[in-house]
């Protein structure tokens, strides 16, 4: 058993920039109120139809986020 605990309020201290911490925060809030309160987003898939409507579309040839991870050649787009 590990040491570390979680505390939400270090979570911004966690990612690289305030604007990342934002959109997984808006995607995650966005997540729980589509999916209910058991929505994970550290185990569950992302929904990529969710990351194309808060992100709305592909703004600059990008996703809003994930864009590393997301298979544009699948996904449809917001039209």
């Amino acid at each position: 058993m590990s040491d570390v605990s979680f505390n939400p309020e270090d979570l911004p201290k966690a990612y690289t920039s305030e604007s990342a911490y934002k959109k997984v925060t808006k995607y995650h809030e966005a997540a729980r109120a589509m999916y209910g309160l058991d929505y994970d987003p550290m185990t569950d898939n992302i929904d990529v139809c969710l990351v194309m409507c808060l992100g709305k579309g592909k703004q600059h040839g990008r996703y809003w986020m994930a864009n590393s991870v997301i298979d544009s050649a699948t996904t449809p787009t917001l039209s």
